[in-house]
């Protein structure tokens, strides 16, 4: 993975440094602020750059915030009181408190530049970092040192060479950061911990920042990915520092990855404000919106009248239930509908109680298949504009059909997987099933950034233009509803949850075989993280 390099695309780098950077607005307040943690070595000369480089072409202070240092840093920093704003922390707090102590000390008409002052950052690329927020082509500037100026080679090959300056295990550490912030955020940043950054007036205002060390690069930006503000990448070039690097490369990428992790969830709204129970109020929210949809009873079945349903129900050994769930079904008074059963090779009588009913149209396997292949099957002779996949134990209500077609209809989606966390389920889940359920959940929303917690049910509405999921699935037993799931994902439908309620086996046990289902998990996880990684990489 780590010898694959990230090329964007040439129409998405714009290339500032060879442009001078015009002096459009001479008047624009620039605040700069330096977080420092023993640079005795390195920052006067810093300091002493920046007013070279600054002192014709804008209106600026410098504003260094001390972080407890040790060396003679804190004595540099009071000889120089004239030429900058100084503050300091009692004691080293990480980079992150020490921004934030910065950040309360800058006014909101400012543009603020960021940079470390270990020497690693060229002040003369200040004005490069500050021309897109004039230009009004971002609000967010990032001083990428892996970003060639030459789009067509990628990560920046001079910066690279140089293993004194970013040894190959933070190389590595880079590059998985930027492919799972890919995969969650659907955003491309080569740098995502660069400390060299600019921020158009106001933005620092919006960011809520929790974290302390250095995973507060990427905390801002994922701040900023999940407001919508516009971020642009520069390709920098970059010094050499004058000191080892004070992160610790194990702690603070779990931190990093922490931190990933933990604002996809809440741009998602799973955990709002991190507080579980805003979470769950929500969650009733949008249940108590569904809910007043369910009581507009002709409503929905006006709507659902424009529109022809296939039923799919799966059939193994189900002469107990199966004809409860069918008579269920023609209790909806549907007016455009069709019923489908394919009974996978069944040793009662399941078959012989199926045949001649009222719009129900048989399919017989004369050996067991699989659940998947045999759902397929019945999707494939499917006619209707919804296709619903119902399981004939018994479990399901087919009541529920109405309110998961509604989210389609209303154009809120292009899958519905009805759902027992969205709705209710009546007896105590076994524990494999809740853990298997929760397991599948965090590796999809690794892989795809979504989040489905009854990703194993089987009861769920398609509209026939998702169709295509179907074609070439690896996998016709139970991992199959992952697949379809991954599979959707992939070619980015829209797939929500709906209310459902859930009923325990009236008679009989699952099939499920646990061992080869999670076999048959780990195979369909590998190959569409596999998939998903080639797509990033075209891209």
């Amino acid at each position: 993975m780590t010898s694959q390099e990230i090329v964007v695309p040439k129409d998405k780098i714009k290339n500032f440094m060879d442009q001078p950077c015009e002096d459009k607005k001479m008047n624009s307040k620039v605040h700069i602020i330096i977080p420092v943690f023993n640079e005795a070595k390195s920052i006067v000369e810093i300091i002493n750059r920046i007013h070279v480089v600054m002192k014709s072409r804008y209106n600026y202070k410098i504003t260094v915030i001390d972080d407890g240092s040790s060396d003679n840093t804190l004595k540099l920093l009071e000889e120089m009181e004239s030429k900058i704003n100084f503050l300091r922390n009692d004691k080293n707090l990480g980079k992150g408190e020490t921004l934030k102590h910065g950040f309360t000390h800058a006014n909101k008409n400012e543009i603020i530049v960021i940079l470390d002052g270990d020497g690693e950052h060229r002040p003369e690329d200040i004005p490069k970092l500050i021309k897109p927020l004039l230009d009004g082509e971002a609000d967010h500037v990032i001083g990428s040192r892996f970003l060639s100026k030459q789009p067509k080679q990628g990560r920046n090959p001079d910066y690279l060479r140089n293993k004194k300056k970013f040894n190959k295990l933070r190389y590595i550490g880079n590059s998985i950061i930027t492919w799972m912030i890919y995969l969650l955020y659907q955003e491309k940043i080569t740098d995502t911990q660069s400390g060299f950054r600019t921020f158009g007036p106001g933005v620092i205002s919006k960011l809520t920042l929790k974290f302390s060390g250095f995973e507060t690069e990427t905390e801002m930006t994922l701040n900023l990915v999940n407001l919508g503000l516009r971020i642009v990448e520069i390709p920098i070039k970059s010094g050499l520092s004058t000191r080892e690097s004070h992160m610790n490369i194990i702690r603070d990428s779990l931190r990093i990855f922490f931190v990933i992790s933990i604002m996809k969830f809440q741009k998602e709204g799973v955990l709002k404000n991190g507080t579980k129970e805003n979470s769950i109020f929500q969650r009733q929210l949008l249940e108590n919106k569904i809910l007043e949809k369910i009581n507009q009873i002709e409503t929905q079945k006006l709507k659902l009248s424009s529109y022809k349903l296939s039923i799919v129900i799966p059939c193994l050994n189900e002469s107990s239930t199966i004809i409860g769930v069918i008579r269920e079904i023609y209790a909806l008074n549907l007016n455009n509908y069709e019923i489908i059963v394919v009974d996978d090779g069944s040793t009662d009588n399941s078959v012989d109680l199926l045949r001649n009913l009222k719009n129900v149209k048989l399919f017989i396997h004369s050996k067991n298949i699989g659940y998947g292949r045999t759902l397929i099957d019945g999707i494939q002779k499917a006619s209707g504009d919804l296709i619903i996949t119902i399981d004939s134990d018994g479990q399901h209500e087919p009541k529920d059909i109405p309110i998961l077609c509604q989210l389609i209809i209303e154009n809120n989606a292009d899958i519905v997987v009805g759902s027992r966390y969205k709705g209710r389920y009546n007896y105590q889940i076994p524990f494999f099933n809740r853990a298997g359920e929760a397991f599948i959940e965090v590796i999809v929303f690794l892989i795809f950034g979504k989040i489905i917690k009854n990703n194993q049910g089987g009861f769920r509405v398609f509209h026939k233009r998702t169709l295509d999921i179907f074609k070439n699935l690896k996998f016709h037993g139970m991992a199959f509803t992952t697949e379809i799931l991954m599979s959707a994902f992939l070619k980015n439908y829209r797939v929500v949850e709906g209310p459902i309620n859930l009923y325990n086996r009236p008679i009989g046990k699952s099939r499920v075989k646990k061992i080869k289902l999670l076999l048959n998990l780990i195979i369909c996880f590998l190959t569409y993280s596999f998939q998903r990684i080639l797509r990033f990489i075209k891209k």
